[in-house]
């Protein structure tokens, strides 16, 4: 009689070795390695990238606001050379400076700013201290004559000392950041016409009278030299910041 097969217990039944799972584990071990690394340098290269475009741009953009910068204080440096070369032309001879004023005054800088992109231009003379009362005279006139105001002017500085920035009347010339040089530079007129500005001593400020003082030491530089055609170069741009 035959024999009727019977199948295996399923405990009887091979099961996978050790090796076999071994290569799994590794497989999958090698798959999240491959993942990390991928994630990994993907990111380094995207923000590696995104950091260079980011640099580039940075660049473009402070290079081409340079260029603005570097314009602009050429359009102004003209402005003020030209105005200073046209006052000084007007008025040619020394003996009447600081008592000169130009005529039309806020129409004349407003055809110089229209044509050099700025945006506000002054005539402040070199004002000795014992020319101070006749200098203030001479001011009170000519606002008088121009704006009808017959108050009279002042030469002005603040009191840059604490936290009122009171004014005072200043006729000294003598400033609290050290300057060597004990003169005046009073705002005569300022293209915006009857400002609150005007004779105002921009020379008491310690950022325009640094500045101030370094044209001073130029043209006195020059004239030791016998240089004296090239004063323009000794021209220095301040900060105009009116009160």
């Amino acid at each position: 009689m035959a024999r009727s097969r019977t199948s295996e217990p399923a405990s009887s039944q091979q099961r996978p070795g050790r090796a076999v799972w071994a290569g799994r584990i590794l497989f999958i071990t090698c798959l999240l390695l491959v993942a990390i690394a991928l994630g990994y340098f993907s990111h380094y290269f995207l923000t590696n990238a995104e950091r260079q475009l980011a640099i580039a741009q940075y660049a473009s953009l402070t290079n081409r606001a340079l260029t603005e910068i570097q314009a602009a204080l050429h359009q102004k440096r003209v402005s003020l050379i030209s105005m200073s070369t046209f006052a000084s032309e007007i008025n040619p001879s020394a003996k009447d400076w600081p008592f000169v004023s130009i005529d039309n005054y806020v129409q004349i800088a407003k055809d110089f700013l229209d044509a050099t992109g700025g945006k506000s231009l002054g005539i402040a003379p070199l004002v000795k201290p014992e020319h101070v009362p006749d200098f203030e005279a001479f001011a009170t006139e000519l606002y008088h004559r121009d704006f009808g105001n017959a108050t009279p002017a002042m030469i002005w500085a603040t009191d840059n000392e604490g936290k009122s920035n009171r004014r005072h009347h200043d006729v000294t010339g003598n400033t609290t950041w050290g300057s060597p040089n004990q003169v005046l530079f009073p705002h005569l007129q300022i293209s915006s016409g009857y400002h609150a500005a005007l004779l105002n001593n921009l020379h008491s400020d310690p950022d325009k009278g640094a500045r101030l003082d370094d044209m001073i030491q130029c043209s006195k530089d020059k004239q030791r030299r016998n240089e004296t055609d090239n004063l323009r170069k000794c021209a220095v741009n301040t900060k105009l910041v009116f009160p």
